[in-house]
């Protein structure tokens, strides 16, 4: 005979059940105030540390081979004015086209940086992707790299040369914590570079490069800026704030300008 507490042990009553959920509910509520700015800081840190990491890597490289990597051609080797058009370079995933993964601009900036205009982008997109260039000597995006017997046409390696390239360079920074690619404005970087179309371009002056992330709404925040041209004294600034001209939105840490030699202030 089974005795008249048989059904309760068998299981939680719905009175409890309620109980429970509310406990949870009540801990959830006072837990994610918290937790919130935590995941926000510790996605800052990570796109300021990402971005640090994509300075030192654009620098090394420019320092083996006396330029930025900006080449946009079939044929980058050697790299001259005419193939060094590339103008801007995005830090995602993987190798192949990352144009789904642009940071498109806020509609109040008077001087866009449009980065999915054909103007703007590599006929061959996956050129902008910058581990083609950084993580592996494959800088024309055909997919041979310049350890392979057809990748002359890749930036040189030739040991004998004292301008060539030694990477890889970096192991890999994928999206930023918002899912979007970082963006290098090579185009700004070097000397006589080609830097993203601007809204409303002054004569004799071009861009500053800059280096970012849109940061958590995903937007570009930061109006390109504009600089005397040419620059030739090489600089680096950043500071914890953010550089000058950047909205605290976007996560740009760094400013690179001018630099068409390693000499200056770096």
């Amino acid at each position: 005979m089974k005795s008249a507490n048989s059904a309760k042990d068998g299981g939680f009553t719905l009175i409890e059940m309620i109980f429970v959920l509310a406990i949870i509910l009540t801990l959830i509520s006072l837990l994610v105030p918290v937790a919130f700015p935590k995941i926000r800081d510790a996605q800052l840190a990570r796109a300021n540390a990402d971005i640090q990491t994509i300075v030192v890597t654009l620098i090394s490289f420019q320092v083996d081979l006396g330029r930025f990597p900006a080449c946009n051609s079939n044929n980058c080797n050697p790299l001259n004015g005419s193939n060094q058009t590339l103008r801007f370079l995005a830090f995602g995933d993987g190798v192949g086209d990352l144009r789904d993964k642009l940071p498109p601009d806020d509609p109040r900036l008077v001087n866009k940086w449009n980065l999915s205009n054909p103007i703007n982008i590599s006929v061959i997109p996956a050129r902008n992707n910058a581990f083609n260039h950084l993580g592996r000597n494959d800088p024309n995006a055909d997919n041979i790299t310049g350890s392979d017997i057809l990748g002359a046409r890749d930036y040189d390696e030739t040991e004998s040369r004292s301008k060539r390239w030694k990477g890889p360079y970096i192991a890999n920074v994928s999206v930023d914590p918002w899912g979007h690619t970082y963006i290098a404005h090579v185009g700004a970087m070097e000397e006589n570079g080609i830097p993203v179309v601007i809204t409303s371009p002054r004569l004799f002056e071009k861009p500053e490069g800059w280096i970012l992330s849109a940061g958590p709404d995903g937007l570009l925040q930061t109006s390109l800026q504009i600089a005397p041209f040419p620059v030739t004294i090489s600089a680096l600034s950043s500071s914890p704030a953010g550089p000058r001209g950047v909205s605290p939105e976007d996560r740009s840490g760094t400013i690179l300008r001018g630099l068409s030699s390693p000499k200056g202030s770096i």
